[in-house]
C-alpha cells in the first residue's frame, strides 16, 4: 500500500468575493464549493 503522502491532489479553488460577506460559512459549504470547482475542472462527474 503506497503512503497517504503519494495520494493526495493539490487544487486551485477560486472562491466569489461574495463569500467573505457570509458570517457563518461552514463545513457544508466548503464541501459544496469544492464540488462545484471539482465539477468545473471535470475532475468528478454528477453520478
Amino acid at each position: 500500500m503506497q503512503p497517504l503522502e503519494d495520494n493526495l491532489m493539490q487544487i486551485t479553488l477560486n472562491l466569489p468575493d461574495s463569500l467573505s460577506q457570509i458570517e457563518t460559512f461552514n463545513q457544508s459549504d466548503w464541501f459544496r464549493e469544492i464540488a462545484i470547482a471539482l465539477f468545473q475542472q471535470e475532475l468528478t462527474g454528477l453520478g
